[in-house]
């Protein structure tokens, strides 16, 4: 089990819903459970991540410091099962992830409360972009179903939306 540290660089957009590939169903994606042992306005985030690959479970726990596109971060695997029962009656949140390629990106879309008898035009996502940079983007054209960009908007994190729940007004502007 390795630890990985260093600085996270990325960039969040809500989700144009209605413009979502036809086959957005098919991509890969797996299920993500994360609680968190802080507030969304604590100087370090630090939080438990329970992911399935379809029959295999991997557990993390993550201590991130700052805000907007670029963070700190360190992230390290713990035995699944071991901790992470105990916490998750606190501030937790479910998620599918999907993983898009995209002009040599990997576009992650995060699914809160993902249900696969709901149509996507009814569920509440945000996009995420990992970077090697932050000017990265820069010049590359994004699918029409980026919408806005979020970064370092509070109440889009994956904290202040495990605490809060997802920014409904913002939802309702995504399906327009």
């Amino acid at each position: 089990m390795t630890t990985k540290q260093g600085i996270e660089i990325e960039k969040k957009f809500k989700v144009k819903n209605e413009n979502l590939p036809a086959r957005f169903a098919e991509y890969e994606h797996y299920k993500i459970r994360q609680g968190y042992f802080t507030r969304s306005g604590d100087s370090v985030e630090i939080r438990m991540r329970l992911e399935k690959h379809g029959d295999k479970e991997s557990c993390y726990i993550t201590r991130k410091r700052g805000s907007g596109i670029e963070r700190e971060e360190v992230e390290s695997p713990i035995k699944t099962g071991e901790y992470y029962e105990f916490m998750w009656g606190v501030n937790t949140i479910r998620k599918e992830r999907f993983v898009i390629p995209h002009e040599g990106f990997v576009i992650e879309v995060d699914v809160y409360d993902y249900d696969p008898n709901k149509p996507f035009s009814e569920m509440n996502m945000v996009a995420e972009i990992e970077l090697e940079s932050a000017d990265q983007l820069d010049g590359v054209e994004l699918p029409k179903w980026i919408g806005e960009e979020v970064t370092g908007r509070p109440e889009y994190s994956n904290a202040m939306i495990a605490e809060n729940g997802f920014p409904i007004e913002k939802a309702e502007e995504q399906k327009m």
